[in-house]
């Protein structure tokens, strides 16, 4: 991990823009529709500031208008987020780091395109860290993620269900067991297999201590995930519609 952040320190480096707009008129330029000077400023990987002003504009001006997430997908931003929300854990890159990933999780909200850009390697990467607060930003781009079909098969392939699992153990705070318990629903309602693969992960134990402890979101996507685990065990395999 280090290895690869120093690599993407130095790559970007050399093509270190000179700032001739401050964030304020850069986000001013993108309410007009101009995203470029504000995709640009994620580039400044010598001004943690400038980042995390660029990442928090684009995460609300993603959530803001559908037309956005596309104008910020051509602007090149997807994979400068990417790269950015890499350096979790990582000071004094992490709160930068938190902002581009509600960024991301914006941008794949009901956008197929943008969800196969962003994938799920990165994202997986960022729930083994130790930043709650980045692991709430993550897991709600993971559920997102995992309203596609082909982004839940990505998932199950990368061991997603076992980390998810991992996570709902750990003493991660209730906003990210929230979260992971959305996802883990949305996983056991897409294949016969899949809710198999989560009561044989150890789901059981985690999703009943929230299911009775949790916030009330919380307790909801953990007793409906548990029904479900329960149905496949008593009538067996039955493939289930997707979302």
């Amino acid at each position: 991990m280090a290895r690869t952040a120093a690599i993407i320190i130095l790559v970007t480096l050399i093509a270190q823009p000179v700032l001739t707009t401050t964030p304020e008129e850069a986000e001013a330029a993108a309410t007009r529709g101009s995203f470029g000077p504000l995709v640009e400023l994620l580039r400044s990987w010598s001004d943690v500031d400038v980042q995390a002003q660029a990442a928090k504009a684009l995460w609300k001006l993603a959530w803001k208008d559908a037309k956005n997430k596309r104008k910020i997908a051509e602007a090149g931003a997807i994979d400068l987020l990417v790269a950015l929300a890499r350096f979790v854990g990582y000071e004094p890159k992490e709160p930068a780091a938190q902002k581009a990933a509600g960024a991301l999780a914006a941008l794949a909200f009901g956008k197929a395109d943008n969800k196969v850009k962003i994938g799920i390697g990165q994202l997986m990467e960022q729930l083994r860290s130790r930043s709650d607060r980045m692991k709430v930003q993550v897991a709600r781009a993971l559920w997102i993620l995992a309203f596609n079909h082909e982004m839940k098969v990505q998932l199950v392939d990368a061991g997603g269900i076992e980390l998810l699992v991992d996570l709902l153990r750990s003493e991660s705070e209730h906003g990210v067991k929230e979260k992971v318990a959305w996802a883990l629903l949305l996983l056991a309602m897409d294949t016969a297999d899949n809710p198999r693969r989560i009561a044989g992960a150890g789901a059981r134990e985690p999703l009943t201590t929230l299911a009775r402890s949790g916030s009330d979101w919380a307790k909801t996507w953990a007793t409906q995930t548990l029904t479900l685990l329960d149905t496949e065990i008593e009538e067996g395999p039955r493939q289930k519609e997707e979302l």
